[in-house]
C-alpha cells in the first residue's frame, strides 16, 4: 500500500508541477485583478488556521477605515456560482466556513465562487466603494494573480517536513513558496522558544525578502451556542465530564486545550465539515448520556452547522458551548505583519 501511495504521490506531483510550470512561463495567464487582493493559503490541505488569520486582516483592514470583503470557494456548499451572503445565508447556500465569517462580522461582505477571477468581478461590479478582498484559501488558483499572498504553514508539521498528496498533506510542491510574500508558522506552542523559531527558520531556509512570521491560537472564554446566558469559564469545568464535539481537521489541539483544565474529555468527531444530520444528533445525546457529561463544547465552525439541526433536542441546549479563538503574533511579529498589509494596501489603492 505504501508504494502504491507513493507511485500516486508522485503521478500527482508531476501533474501539479506541469501546470505550474506552465504558469511560472506565462503560457496558461494570470489575471491580475484592478483592486488589492490579500490571498490566505497553504501548500498543505487543512488545519493550518486560515479562517482565524483571514479575521485578523479584516479586523485590520477594517480599522484602518477600508472597504473590505471576503471571497472563498464555500468548501461543501449545495450552490454553485457566486453567491454573496446575506440574512438569508445558511451552510449549506455558502458553506461552513463563509458563515463563520458572516456571523463574526455581520456587516463585512462575504462571498463564495469556485471561479476567484469570476467572484472578484462579480464583487466589483456589486460593491464599486470596494478597496481591497481578502482571498481565503486560494494560493493553488493560479489563474488569479493576488496582489499580496500569505502562506501558512503549521509548527508541528511544516511543509518541508511534509509530502505530496495523497502520500501525505501536500497540494504542491514545497518549491511553490517561491510565489509567497510571506509566510507564516501557525499553532505554535504557548511555551515556544526564540531557538525553535531560529530551527524553524533553518529549515525553511526562505530568501530575505519573505518575512517569516509566527501566531499561535489563544482561547477566548466560552458564549452558550443558544441563547445569550453566562458560560462557564473553561477552569470552573474541573474533574466535569465534558462531550467534546468536533468536525473539524484536527481537533486534537481543542481536546489538549480542553484536558488541561481538569476535565474529563469524552471526543465526538466528525469528519471535516461535516454537515450534522438527525441521525448524528442522535449520536451526540447518546454519547452526553453514556458518559454522564455535563457540558458539550464545539468549535466556532462546527456550532454554525449545529445550530441549524432543528432536530437538536431543546433540552440540551442550554449545555452547549463555543470556544471561540484568535490569532496571536509572537514578538514583534505583529507589527511587521501589520506594517507590510497595510503598506501593500496603501500603495495599491494609491496606484489605482
Amino acid at each position: 500500500m505504501n508504494i502504491l501511495l507513493h507511485i500516486a504521490s508522485r503521478l500527482y506531483g508531476v501533474v501539479v508541477a506541469l501546470r505550474n510550470w506552465l504558469y511560472d512561463k506565462e503560457i496558461l495567464h494570470s489575471y491580475p485583478p484592478t483592486l488589492p487582493t490579500i490571498c490566505v493559503g497553504n501548500l498543505a490541505v487543512g488545519g493550518t488556521g486560515k479562517t482565524p488569520h483571514v479575521e485578523y486582516l479584516v479586523h485590520l483592514l477594517q480599522e484602518h477605515g477600508y472597504r473590505v470583503a471576503v471571497l472563498s470557494r464555500g468548501y461543501k456548499r449545495s450552490t454553485t456560482g457566486f453567491v454573496e451572503a446575506d440574512e438569508s445565508s445558511t451552510t449549506a447556500t455558502i458553506g461552513d466556513e463563509a458563515m463563520q465569517l458572516k456571523q463574526a462580522f455581520p456587516e463585512l461582505i462575504v462571498a463564495v465562487c469556485e471561479d476567484r477571477v469570476t467572484g472578484i468581478r462579480h464583487l466589483q461590479a456589486l460593491h464599486p466603494d470596494l478597496q481591497c478582498i481578502v482571498l481565503d484559501d486560494a494560493f493553488q488558483h493560479r489563474r488569479l494573480h493576488a496582489g499580496y499572498n500569505i502562506v501558512l504553514t503549521q509548527a508541528d508539521r511544516l511543509y518541508t517536513d511534509d509530502y505530496l498528496l495523497p502520500l501525505g498533506r501536500l497540494r504542491e510542491q514545497a518549491k511553490g513558496i517561491h510565489r509567497t510574500n510571506c509566510v507564516v508558522v501557525t499553532k505554535c506552542a504557548d511555551t515556544i522558544q526564540p531557538i525553535d523559531m531560529r530551527i524553524t527558520a533553518n529549515k525553511l531556509n526562505l530568501p530575505p525578502y519573505q518575512p517569516l512570521l509566527f501566531t499561535r491560537m489563544e482561547y477566548e472564554p466560552l458564549r452558550p451556542l443558544w441563547g445569550e446566558g453566562p458560560a462557564p469559564c473553561i477552569e470552573a469545568l474541573r474533574q466535569q465530564k465534558v462531550l467534546l464535539l468536533t468536525g473539524i481537521a484536527q481537533p486534537h489541539y481543542l481536546q489538549e486545550h480542553v484536558s488541561k483544565s481538569g476535565c474529563e474529555v469524552y471526543p465526538l468527531t466528525f469528519g471535516d465539515h461535516h454537515a450534522f444530520k438527525e441521525a448524528d444528533v442522535q449520536r451526540i445525546v447518546n454519547a452526553y448520556e453514556h458518559h454522564h457529561c455535563s457540558v458539550i463544547i464545539t468549535t466556532e465552525k462546527d456550532a454554525v452547522r449545529l445550530k441549524e439541526c432543528s432536530s437538536f433536542p431543546n433540552t440540551l441546549k442550554s449545555t452547549v458551548f463555543v470556544q471561540p479563538i484568535h490569532v496571536v503574533f509572537l514578538g514583534e511579529d505583529q507589527q511587521t505583519f501589520n506594517t507590510n498589509i497595510l503598506d501593500y494596501v496603501r500603495k495599491s489603492t494609491s496606484d489605482r
